[in-house]
C-alpha cells in the first residue's frame, strides 16, 4: 500500500496548480517527490499502525534542501482514513506522531483528502494483494495522472 499510496499523492500533487512539473522520485532516493520551483520537498508514507512516523536521516537530509519540506502520511488501518500534510519547517529531527494539533500545510492537507482519501477508502486495506484491488488502484493512478492536469 506504501508504494500505491506514494504514487496517487504524486499523482494529486501534479494536478495541483502550484506543483506542475512535479518531479515524482520514487525509487531514485529522497525525497520521494519534489518541486524545485516553489521549493517543496515531500516524503510521503502510509501507516499501518498509530506509531510515529521515522524519517531515516538520508530524508531530513535530503528534506533540508527545500524551502518548504512537507510529510504526507495517512493511516490506512481505520476508517475514516486521516490524512496529515505535516509542514517539518524548523522541526527537530526525530518520530512524529501525527495528531489533531500537529502543525499542518492546511491548504494542502485539504486539497489532498479530497483528491486522495476517498481513493484509499474505496480500495481499503484488508487483502491488499487481491488483484481486483490493485487493478482498481491503478485506474484511479491513471485517472489521476492523464485527467484534469492543471485543474484542483
Amino acid at each position: 500500500m506504501g508504494r500505491r499510496f506514494q504514487s496517487l499523492v504524486a499523482a494529486a500533487l501534479e494536478r495541483h496548480p502550484l506543483f506542475s512539473g512535479l518531479h515524482n522520485n520514487r525509487g531514485a532516493g529522497q525525497p520521494d517527490s519534489l518541486h524545485d520551483a516553489t521549493g517543496y520537498g515531500f516524503e510521503i508514507k502510509c501507516r499501518q499502525s498509530d506509531a510515529a512516523v521515522t524519517l531515516d536521516e538520508n530524508s531530513w537530509r535530503a528534506l533540508e534542501n527545500y524551502r518548504n519540506p512537507r510529510l504526507v502520511t495517512i493511516l490506512a488501518t481505520t476508517l475514516p482514513y486521516p490524512l496529515w500534510g505535516i509542514d517539518l519547517t524548523g522541526r527537530p529531527r526525530g518520530p512524529i506522531v501525527p495528531t489533531r494539533d500537529t502543525p499542518t500545510d492546511g491548504d494542502l492537507e485539504r486539497y489532498l483528502t479530497v483528491a486522495v482519501s476517498d481513493i484509499v477508502e474505496a480500495v481499503g486495506t484488508s487483502r491488499m494483494t487481491e488483484s481486483g484491488r490493485i487493478e482498481a488502484i491503478a485506474k484511479q493512478e491513471a485517472v489521476l495522472t492523464t485527467s484534469g492536469r492543471g485543474t484542483t
